[in-house]
């Protein structure tokens, strides 16, 4: 209560703010500290500091003397994927890459068009591209490499387990580091990293939450597959729909997961809705497990909704009437922009630029560049204390959504919307 209050003592006639349960750190700075409505925005950023050497982000003014570095780090694999460049030369539609290191090309040509854009808005970049080749040693060279301990952001690198080596770095230079598809990231006691990809345990709340507000949950199934991992998805789930629903109790099962039917049919009742959570994120589990479900659905006549994670969307083996059998959710960062003229626009000049359609990788790869320099541009290399100001910098990119909120007090930044 002295916390809360900032006080050294209670005296009578004292006003003060009577906690109903005893409270974490985070929760007493966020009370002393946040004027706003959303309960999760700091005032104060409890990891604010000033540079002598470079203005605050509410006192930084770009001009078009400045430069911005930039470092990309990503498994490129150059040496490797050379050698097959050479080998596709005379028949350039066999082209193969090196594992599967194609969609980091995709996320860099993203890249190189959001840098063409900004350049055309007179912001200028220095940009200077590292090949990871996935290896610790490499990325532990490049993090020592001059221009990137000057640089003002890095992207990169790509796995989250490399992001050890990233939080000593980021304690030495004080420079903001994005993750750039990992959901994954060790954000814990790592400030300067952002995770633009929201976590599975984000997405299974913002799931739960969704479903709670706006389904029946009567009965809820989630399909685990022993690991552990989903077990905890699923308790996430229930313990967020009680939390955010009325209901005092659910009627919540566990489905062991199957190629076979036969589990799913014992587990699920016909003639009521049912709600099958799949957390999964493994094409060939999550294909037999629709393949199944959607089964129930047009011969037994069982009502299924199925929610999921995002990835379900870019799964080749799921058939398209699946999604409509089965009333399929899942929540996503990317918008649908598909039928929007600066949509079309943009895959007709990638595809000028590249010979190919873009992947979702050159959505991303642009939408970050262009999120994160934007930043720069507004409020300096130091832009992580003025996000929550931000109102003139737009969250909605072309193709993604972008709110990105510390995990806790000494932690980094993930991506909540969705």
């Amino acid at each position: 209560m002295k916390k809360i209050n900032n006080i050294e003592d209670v005296k009578e006639g004292n006003i003060v703010a009577i906690p109903k349960k005893e409270l974490s750190e985070d929760q007493i700075y966020l009370l002393k500290n946040n004027a706003k409505k959303t309960p999760d925005l700091f005032d104060i950023d409890p990891n604010y500091f000033e540079d002598p050497n470079y203005p605050p982000c509410n006192k930084f003014v770009y001009n078009d003397s400045m430069t911005f570095k930039i470092a990309i780090i990503l498994p490129l694999y150059l040496d490797l994927n050379y050698s097959k460049s050479i080998e596709a030369l005379k028949s350039p539609e066999n082209l193969e890459y090196f594992g599967n290191s194609r969609i980091f090309y995709s996320f860099l040509q993203g890249i190189f068009l959001a840098a063409d854009d900004l350049k055309r808005e007179n912001v200028n970049l220095d940009i200077h591209i590292y090949d990871s080749q996935n290896d610790s040693s490499t990325i532990s060279g490049i993090l020592k490499q001059p221009f990137v301990r000057s640089c003002d952001l890095v992207i990169g690198p790509v796995y989250s387990k490399y992001y050890n080596q990233i939080r000593q770095f980021c304690e030495q230079t004080r420079i903001n580091v994005v993750s750039p598809l990992s959901r994954k990231t060790p954000l814990q006691e790592n400030p300067f990293v952002f995770q633009p990809s929201p976590s599975y345990e984000t997405i299974t709340k913002f799931i739960a939450k969704f479903i709670a507000e706006k389904a029946d949950t009567s009965t809820i199934a989630v399909v685990v597959n022993g690991s552990g991992y989903y077990e905890q998805l699923a308790d996430i789930l229930k313990k967020n729909i009680l939390e955010y629903s009325s209901a005092d109790s659910l009627d919540f099962r566990l489905i062991q997961y199957s190629k076979f039917i036969t589990p799913y049919q014992n587990s699920l009742d016909t003639g009521k809705n049912i709600i099958v959570f799949v957390p999964n994120t493994d094409e060939i589990e999550v294909s037999a497990i629709m393949n199944n479900l959607n089964a129930l659905v047009t011969v037994n006549n069982y009502h299924i909704s199925v929610y999921a994670m995002p990835v379900i969307h870019f799964y080749s083996k799921i058939q398209s009437d699946w999604f409509a059998n089965l009333n399929v959710h899942y929540p996503t960062v990317l918008l649908d922009n598909i039928d929007k003229p600066d949509f079309i626009n943009f895959n007709i000049r990638y595809e000028g630029k590249f010979g190919r359609k873009p992947d979702r990788f050159v959505y991303i790869g642009y939408d970050e560049m262009y999120y994160f320099v934007n930043q720069l541009r507004t409020h300096g290399k130091y832009f992580q204390f003025c996000m929550y100001q931000n109102a003139e910098i737009s969250k909605t990119g072309r193709f993604m959504n972008f709110d990105f909120r510390r995990v806790g007090l000494k932690d980094g930044f993930e991506n909540r919307a969705m």
